[in-house]
């Protein structure tokens, strides 16, 4: 039993160097009787300056003692020793030695170097650290991956099982050369439908020759189980303190179908290896220093290669965008194989017929989980059954681990919308997986996904222009009288003007109590501005103004503002951003502990998406934001088949907008 370090101290002599006939150490500990031997001396630059000598109990003595009769001379300054040595074989795991000299008492004869002059060393015991006996110790276990699951017929090189050889509590390094495994089977299986069985350590093939179908032996057909020893063509040193993890790897024969055939490997107390201390050559034995636990790794059950396909759940809303907008997000899809893994070659996409047409998209793309792009489509021809379909060849396979859930995201390039463009204004693009195509990665079996089984993608309303909405923050003090209500401000897209006709305010009024009083809205204007000053109304409206007063009490609920000056609804200019003001009349009641109520108002949205055909004249929308991206060339007449509700509008949540509380 190999022990490296039994004590280390440092000296530093100052003026000449010291030299010493002998030293002595004397051991102490629960382990003492048992000799250190080959005890040596070496200084910090791994020079040897005493020793070796081993451990004796003199005649008379009552310690066991180390001399290193050797001459040694300590430099000027400072300098590190280490004693080494080794322990003998016979001691038992966790019994101890303790080290102790005093240099004033054990360290003979010091004399100057060059005066020859007597020197007086510390009278002192110094005690070095107390050191524990490990001698080599091994516990090998199957980890608990890979975990259950199928796998295909014809698979090669799959992992069936991971062995653990741990030392972690070793006193040394543990060399192992041959390890059986057991293999446990079910229903009509037997270790013949396994080949080409190899053990890896990492990279590395340890066994010189893979066990065959016939190699499995000890085979007990009632218990269903079967043995072989792996035997390893350069023993396997595992490091004292580490664990090592072997993979077993085999080849499952082809001609299996999918059933209830099942196999899992492992380690068994029936078959022990024969692994050995590499410093000391002590062979560990079964049930004391190699525990052997019993066990598999995951279950696997013959299955046929799959592929399933869905939605993901981070697949985004209903969102809209302009017409000509590039990498537009459709959506997400999930894909996840079975029984193996799958080499992915081919992607077929769908577009929805009834939403959208094959114009409206120029270009559909692929992207992988980290924003690649692997492919694109192009749309074209007659739809099949609601859909047009489009297959891309990737140039490069996509590797989709088994029951591992691989994303991939859907984009597209949307055409441009109005007079002399492909693009149509409202049209909803939807584009899904039409099927997966690749083979199994170990089976080299066809896997196609089909179609998604589960989910849908929302899609993305495309316009010739849309409006952006964002909330404006006012003082919330309430006053009696002509007050502010609300602020908010609408942007349009870059593309093309947009015309608003309708909106609602809907207005929430504190209940009336006599301590808190209440407050009533007794008049509602909307006025619109062209800064965010609320300083230039916007042109062809009196002041701004948008309404005539409503003048009817308005308590709760949502109050519809009609956008009219007589020739028609507002057009906001592209690129241009218009900035609203609610204005109530407030009338106030006190109440007795002088407050007057509240009043709470936002902007109303619309949570129903749009149905076919998607833009309507004003009259027959159904909404409460009622806008037009002005498809043709000059604003759109109300009457025109050009509106369509907010549903999806930015900054225009189907709950309404940021809702502004006023109190006093």
């Amino acid at each position: 039993m190999f022990l490296s370090k039994f004590s280390a101290f440092t000296t530093n002599f100052t003026g000449e160097p010291v030299t010493a006939q002998s030293l002595v150490f004397h051991v102490t500990g629960s382990a003492q009787s048992t000799q250190l031997t080959s005890v040596s001396l070496v200084d910090q630059n791994g020079n040897t300056v005493a020793g070796p000598s081993d451990e004796v109990m003199t005649a008379g003595a009552t310690q066991y003692t180390i001399t290193l009769s050797n001459t040694v001379t300590f430099p000027v300054g400072p300098m590190t020793y280490t004693l080494k040595g080794q322990v003998a074989s016979g001691a038992g795991n966790g019994q101890t030695y303790q080290l102790n000299t005093n240099p004033a008492v054990d360290w003979s004869n010091p004399q100057g170097q060059t005066s020859g002059s007597t020197v007086t060393l510390p009278n002192g015991t110094i005690n070095f650290s107390t050191m524990t006996v490990e001698g080599p110790s091994l516990i090998i276990s199957a980890a608990s991956s890979p975990a259950s699951t199928n796998i295909a017929p014809g698979a090669q090189n799959y992992v069936l099982a991971n062995i653990n050889l741990d030392a972690s509590q070793s006193g040394e390094d543990v060399r192992i050369s041959s390890l059986p495994i057991v293999l446990t089977t079910t229903g009509v299986a037997e270790p013949g439908d396994m080949s080409s069985c190899q053990l890896y350590n990492g990279s590395t093939a340890l066994n010189n020759q893979t066990i065959s179908s016939t190699g499995w032996t000890n085979y007990n057909t009632a218990a269903s189980t079967g043995e072989a020893n792996f035997s390893f063509q350069n023993a396997l040193t595992i490091s004292k303190g580490t664990v090592v993890q072997l993979s077993l790897e085999c080849n499952l024969s082809s001609s299996l179908t999918a059933g209830s055939k099942t196999y899992a490997a492992g380690v068994s107390t029936s078959y022990y290896p024969s692994p050995v201390g590499v410093q000391s050559g002590i062979s560990l034995t079964g049930g004391s220093n190699l525990i052997l636990q019993t066990g598999t790794s995951g279950t696997m059950t013959v299955g046929s290669a799959s592929l399933a396909a869905v939605v993901d759940s981070s697949s985004p809303s209903y969102s809209i965008a302009a017409g000509g907008a590039t990498g537009v997000t459709i959506g997400v899809i999930n894909l996840q194989p079975t029984s193996d893994a799958v080499n992915l070659t081919k992607i077929g996409l769908r577009l929805n017929s009834t939403t959208a047409s094959s114009s409206d998209v120029t270009r559909a793309y692929i992207y992988n989980s980290s924003n690649q792009q692997v492919g694109s489509v192009l749309f074209t021809g007659t739809p099949v059954g609601n859909y047009y379909y489009a297959t891309s060849t990737l140039a490069t396979s996509i590797n989709l681990p088994q029951n591992v859930q691989t994303l991939l995201t859907i984009k597209a390039d949307v055409s441009g919308i109005g007079p002399g463009s492909a693009g149509m204004d409202g049209h909803v693009v939807k584009v899904d997986l039409a099927d997966a195509n690749g083979s199994g990665v170990s089976s080299g079996a066809a896997v196609d996904s089909g179609p998604v089984s589960s989910g849908s993608v929302n899609g993305v309303g495309i316009f010739r222009s849309y409006p952006t909405l964002a909330s404006v923050t006012i003082p919330t003090t309430l006053v009696a009288g002509t007050e502010t209500l609300d602020e908010f401000s609408v942007t349009a897209n870059a593309n093309n003007s947009i015309s608003l006709d309708k909106f609602n305010v809907n207005i929430a009024t504190s209940s009336y109590t006599s301590a808190n009083g209440s407050t009533n809205v007794n008049g509602l204007i909307v006025y619109a501005y062209t800064d965010s000053g609320f300083s230039q109304p916007v042109s062809g409206f009196s002041n701004g103004q948008l309404n005539t007063s409503i003048t009817n009490l308005i308590s709760s609920g949502a109050t519809t503002v009609t956008v009219n000056n007589g020739s028609g609804p507002l057009v906001i200019s592209q690129g241009t951003t218009y900035y609203f003001k609610v204005v109530g009349t407030i009338a106030q009641v006190g109440g007795s502990n002088g407050d007057h109520g509240s009043v709470q108002t936002y902007i109303a949205g619309d949570g129903t998406a749009p149905v076919y055909p998607f833009m309507f004249p004003v009259g027959t929308v159904n909404g409460t934001f009622i806008w037009s991206p002005n498809a043709t060339t000059t604003p759109s007449s109300v009457n025109t088949n050009d509106w369509t509700s907010g549903y999806g509008v930015v900054g225009l949540p189907s709950t309404g907008m940021q809702a502004t509380t006023l109190s006093n």
